[in-house]
């Protein structure tokens, strides 16, 4: 593993041990586990945050319609498909 920041984290001995126990079942460090799991959680979490920003450009920028009328747009869009079922 590649070397990098040294993190201290204090974790609640059911945590600590459920750490252990996974990393023995595993045949993986607890190391490995905890930054695996560290850099998933940041991938996440930099997509979600990306999306809530993109989405935020896009409320900024976009037009706008009234709640009706999206409400109705949107019982237009599933009578449609209701249709399209034969109104099943």
């Amino acid at each position: 593993m590649p070397e990098g920041t040294t993190l201290t984290v204090n974790l609640s001995p059911e945590a600590e041990a459920q750490l252990s126990h996974l990393a023995a079942r595993t045949h993986r460090s607890p190391d490995a586990l905890v930054t695996e799991a560290i850099e998933s959680f940041l991938s996440r979490e930099s997509q979600d945050v990306a999306a809530i920003e993109a989405a935020l450009v896009e409320m900024r920028t976009a037009t706008l319609i009234p709640h009706e009328e999206a409400m109705d747009q949107l019982d237009a869009a599933i009578a449609e498909i209701i249709a399209s079922r034969g109104g099943n």
